[in-house]
């Protein structure tokens, strides 16, 4: 199966390949074959489960093998800044002094505010020419420095604290549809009085973000899930869950999908 425009001009763009090769979220799984293909040691990571999935088990980078430092990183670059930025401030705290990263995405959806971001953690970032109407960012000169994500804000509206990596929808803010929800769940289930109001059943916050409804659900008295296909969002979840002394069960899923939930605090 041929690469897409993206991995095709990545994996042309990053030469001859090391011998540890990390592949981050990639969409399809045709850029970590393609690597191992060539003989690298081709790991991929991926945020969306979607993803992951896609691609082999033994090629998934595993949370244990923390000793694999990769030399290289082919990376389909996030839309967001503040996602690029999470990812390069990880990366550069991570990769080797020799490490270097070549991110690709569509032309479409790149600014020149991404190299400032990618400029943030790495000494020399440079751009590829266009092709099909892809581009790609080098990166290289790792500058490690003080992770800024995940933030945590009080937001005084909702009575809550919200706690977000950078890859997450709306991060820590509180979106205008999010608000109008919490409101009307308020308006049509009311505010208990108690301390610790009485159970009132289970919820389930389908594609959390940040999972503040499964928090605010929580508080006020119902047994929450918060569900996403993004690690980040579950992890910004349970952080949420954490700043405001809930306890909400997280699952990594693809909408209904998935396995039981599991409890975490």
């Amino acid at each position: 199966m041929p690469l897409d425009p993206v991995s095709s001009l990545i994996l042309d763009e990053a030469g001859a390949l090391p011998s540890r090769v990390l592949v981050l979220d990639d969409p399809t799984g045709g850029l970590v074959r393609a690597a191992a293909a060539l003989g690298a040691d081709a790991r991929a990571w991926s945020d969306d489960v979607r993803a992951e999935r896609l691609v082999a088990p033994e090629r998934r980078l595993a949370d244990h093998e923390q000793d694999w430092v990769p030399d290289l990183v082919l990376w389909h670059l996030p839309r967001s800044l503040s996602a690029l930025e999470d990812y390069a401030q990880h990366l550069a705290a991570t990769l080797p002094a020799h490490g270097r990263i070549v991110a690709g995405g569509r032309v479409k959806h790149m600014t020149p505010a991404q190299n400032t971001v990618l400029g943030r953690s790495f000494r020399e970032v440079s751009a590829s020419r266009g092709r099909q109407k892809s581009r790609v960012l080098h990166a290289a000169g790792p500058l490690p420095g003080p992770l800024r994500w995940p933030q945590r804000r009080y937001l005084p509206e909702v009575g809550l604290s919200a706690v977000a990596h950078g890859n997450v929808f709306g991060t820590n803010r509180l979106d205008d549809g999010t608000h109008l929800l919490l409101r009307t769940l308020a308006r049509i289930g009311g505010t208990p009085d108690a301390a610790a109001p009485p159970t009132r059943g289970t919820a389930l916050d389908l594609g959390c973000g940040s999972g503040l409804i499964a928090s605010w659900l929580a508080v006020h008295g119902w047994i929450a899930t918060a569900t996403d296909v993004s690690r980040a969002a579950l992890l910004s979840a349970q952080l949420t869950a954490r700043a405001n002394h809930v306890d909400v069960a997280l699952r990594r899923a693809d909408g209904l999908a998935g396995s039981a939930p599991n409890p975490s605090t």
